[in-house]
């Protein structure tokens, strides 16, 4: 089991399903570290650095506000993309376990669990004991809108509608990057998510200089807000929550919303729950009209933020583990990276069958087990697809010596050599590894097997089923 991990942590490519799994278990146990400095954090002072300096070198009109805009977002995604994958390339040439620890950190801290969770918590605390003054300001902690003329049902749904819409933002968005391309990708999402939050409103400030921010949040929240709704439906379904009325009102309401992503959520909660959530806000001491979502079938509760919690705990475990799976699936069969853990099986498996296949044991082979999986993906690249009595492989050509046999690599541990059986299909036949002093000039290999094709020879690297 070590070295199934070892293995797997040497390689970028099958170490990301690892680092997002350890990330999101100490996310789930711990929460943010508050003694590390949060990479959102680093980001919201970007932010307000170069808008401070890109404000009044495009103009005050629309189109050079739009243009200042653009170039923040433009720099600021890159830069979170570039920086973060040249570092973790860097420590990789020192030692993959700095590479695998860092980038575990950054998975970390780009997921919100248990802070989401505790915030809402201290919210009903709060709400408990009536101090209303005291559970505004504890609310506001978490929401954008102005919290000072909420009353007491309207910080429980500020709690609630907080808390579904962060689980597409704060939970199944990361976790949809981090699974395509680890920790670059996770924390380039949280980059366009910062600058949504900060620039991306439509008020006279922002309604041209934050367009493109909000823009790009759109498009990347696309899909993590959908796949995050039916995630909550599944968890209503699991805590035996009303899952049917949870699609009816998300199918109905899923789009009353500015954003096209923000309602998704909150739709599907407000379904769940049998309230009504968001209607009309303030935010920057402006009243905005916004539609309700849901119907009032019932009053919101203080009971109603715990099983939001509740939910939103659920669909991330629910999130995770399937997007991990599909990771997996991705990793094993679309990249040609093998199984260790069935590798040896399925060669076990080959040998044992009376098929044309003759698996001889050697010292090594073309793909190289010391590097781990790295290496053998690498190995198949270059290969063609062949086909054979037995199924399909990948082959490459090789040269041969001056006696017909092919040559021994040093890479390969062993001789190859293709041979041609009737059906005129082309099946490969492992020659057994010998000693220099009795491989000689391969004239006693030459008894042991037909001898190949002078031009040029077949070198099996992989038996893959495809």
């Amino acid at each position: 089991m070590t070295a199934l991990f070892w293995n797997n942590v040497q390689n970028p490519i099958t170490a990301i399903p690892f680092s997002v799994l350890f990330g999101f278990l100490f996310d789930l146990l711990a929460g943010d570290p508050s003694w590390l400095t949060h990479p959102v954090v680093i980001m919201g002072k970007t932010v307000t650095f170069l808008e401070n300096r890109l404000r009044g070198r495009f103009g005050d009109t629309p189109a050079g506000q739009r243009m200042a805009g653009s170039l923040l977002a433009a720099l600021m995604a890159a830069s979170s993309l570039a920086l973060p994958a040249i570092l973790l390339f860097a420590l990789q040439r020192i030692h993959p376990l700095l590479r695998f620890l860092l980038e575990t950190v950054w998975c970390w801290q780009c997921l919100a669990v248990r802070d989401m969770v505790r915030e809402t918590g201290a919210v009903y605390k709060v709400l408990k004991t009536d101090d209303l003054p005291k559970a505004r300001k504890q609310v506001s902690r978490i929401v954008g809108r102005d919290t000072a003329s909420l009353d007491h049902p309207g910080v429980a749904r500020a709690a609630v509608e907080t808390t579904a819409e962060n689980l597409s933002d704060g939970v199944i968005a990361p976790l949809f990057y981090m699974v395509i391309g680890g920790a670059p990708l996770a924390l380039f999402y949280k980059c366009v998510n910062t600058m949504d939050s900060m620039i991306g409103y439509k008020n006279e400030k922002y309604l041209y200089f934050g367009r493109t921010a909000a823009h790009m949040d759109d498009v990347f929240g696309f899909i993590p807000a959908r796949l995050a709704a039916f995630l909550l439906m599944l968890a209503a379904a699991v805590t035996g929550r009303d899952a049917v009325n949870g699609f009816k009102i998300w199918k109905r309401d899923r789009y009353c919303h500015a954003s096209p992503n923000s309602a998704q959520t909150e739709s599907t909660a407000a379904g769940i729950l049998h309230v009504r959530l968001a209607g009309p806000a303030s935010y920057f001491g402006k009243e905005y009209e916004k539609p309700y979502i849901g119907d009032p079938d019932r009053e919101i509760t203080d009971e109603d933020i715990l099983t939001t919690n509740r939910l939103f705990v659920c669909a991330s475990w629910a999130g995770v583990l399937l997007l991990l799976a599909v990771r997996l699936l991705m990793t094993r069969y679309v990249a040609c990276v093998p199984n260790p853990v069935n590798e040896q099986r399925r060669e076990h498996a080959v040998r044992s069958k009376k098929t044309r296949w003759k698996y001889i044991r050697t010292y090594g082979t073309v793909r190289d087990r010391t590097s781990g999986f790295f290496g053998q993906y690498q190995s198949l690249r270059s290969f063609r697809p062949c086909k054979s009595s037995t199924g399909r492989f990948f082959c490459r050509s090789g040269p041969v010596s001056g006696s017909g046999m092919p040559r021994s690599a040093p890479e390969t541990g062993g001789l190859l050599q293709a041979d041609r059986g009737r059906n005129g299909f082309e099946h490969a036949v492992r020659a057994r590894s010998l000693p220099d002093r009795e491989r000689g000039s391969g004239s006693d290999l030459s008894d042991r097997l037909r001898p190949a094709s002078p031009k040029s020879i077949v070198i099996i690297t992989g038996f893959l089923r495809i």
